[in-house]
């Protein structure tokens, strides 16, 4: 099967980085590829992004190791996890790669999530906790 184009970044995730990004983009798309995963409702998703923007510890532009990635420059990092604000904001869960299962889409702000007033507006059974998958 031939490899799919990741979708264009839309909606709030484009509005949160200024425009089009494939980055943002492309890590929605592998987040949901990898299984288990779940888009948040368009509301959700953007007060969900206007906490990010207002965060402290958000930088205004994606990087590794310190060096800003191509396409990186005003895609919005998350510090405290690494993730692109923009990415994490618009799913409800994901499949997290260093904890190796599904997991909900949290805000990990040291001081508390700054999601949380905004997540309880969208009742979905798992949010705020980790998201174990049934065993067959």
């Amino acid at each position: 099967m031939p490899p799919t184009k990741p979708p264009k970044a839309s909606g709030p995730a484009s509005a949160a980085t200024g425009g089009d990004s494939p980055l943002v983009a492309r890590a929605i798309s592998e987040l949901l590829r990898l299984g288990g995963g779940k888009l948040a409702p368009p509301g959700q998703v953007s007060a969900r992004l206007e906490r990010c923007r207002t965060c402290p510890l958000v930088s205004p532009d994606f990087r590794v190791f310190g060096v800003v990635v191509p396409g990186g420059r005003g895609v919005q990092q998350c510090t405290p996890c690494g993730c692109i604000a923009a990415a994490k904001a618009s799913l409800v869960r994901y499949f997290s790669a260093r904890q190796g299962r599904v997991v909900a889409a949290s805000c990990p702000h040291p001081d508390g999530s700054r999601w949380a007033d905004v997540d309880a507006k969208y009742p979905e059974p798992h949010q705020g906790t980790a998201v174990a998958e049934p065993n067959p």
